[in-house]
C-alpha cells in the first residue's frame, strides 16, 4: 500500500496485517556527538571531552529518533560480548530507561557505568553486566544523577572527526 509523505513523495507501508513494524527513516540521519568515555564496568568514571552540549570532535551520523542523542566510547569488559572495548554506545537521554534496557548511569558522586537495567523497585534500582564474573549492583535512585537508555552499539569505524 503506498501513501504520500509531506513533500509528495510516495511512502511505501506495509499493509495492515504484517508481521513487521517500518524501520527508521533513513533520509533522516542525525550528527551525534562523541561526547566522552565510560567504562563498562563499575567504579569508573566518565571521562568528559570538555564539549559544550550537543558537540564533540568526533561524531557519528545515524538516524537518531532524539534531537539530544549523544555518543560514548567502550573502555572496559563487563558488558562483552554484547559491547566491547572502542565501540560507542548510541545514548536517548530524552528516553525513559525500562527494565531490560542497557543504560548508563552516572551517580551524584561521579561514578558512571554501563549495564543492563534489571528492576526498578521503590527507591531502588538493579544493575547487571553481561560477562560472566560480576555481580549485581544495587543503588538507591536517590544516589543517581541520571540513567539515561542506550538504544545501539556503534563500530568504531561509524566515528567522524570534525575538520
Amino acid at each position: 500500500m503506498d501513501s504520500e509523505n509531506g513533500d509528495g513523495t510516495p511512502q511505501k507501508t506495509p499493509p495492515p496485517h504484517a508481521n513487521v513494524a517500518p524501520g527508521p527513516d533513513l533520509d533522516q540521519i542525525t550528527t551525534v556527538p562523541v561526547v566522552g568515555t565510560t567504562e563498562a564496568g563499575p567504579d569508573r568514571e566518565w571521562f568528559e571531552l570538555g564539549y559544550p552540549p550537543g558537540y564533540g570532535e568526533d561524531y557519528i551520523d545515524v538516524p537518531a529518533k532524539d534531537p539530544c542523542a549523544y555518543a560514548l566510547r567502550i573502555s572496559g569488559n563487563s558488558m562483552e560480548p554484547r559491547m566491547h572495548e572502542g565501540e560507542l554506545v548510541l545514548v536517548y537521554p530524552s528516553w525513559d530507561a525500562q527494565p531490560g534496557d542497557e543504560v548508563v548511569v552516572r551517580m551524584k558522586h561521579g561514578e558512571v557505568m554501563v549495564k543492563r537495567l534489571a528492576y526498578i523497585r521503590g527507591d531502588r534500582i538493579g544493575l547487571d553486566s553481561v560477562s560472566d564474573g560480576y555481580g549485581r549492583i544495587e543503588r538507591k535512585r536517590e544516589e543517581i544523577e541520571f540513567m539515561h537508555p542506550v538504544v545501539g552499539v556503534i563500530r568504531p569505524t561509524a566515528v567522524r572527526r570534525r575538520k
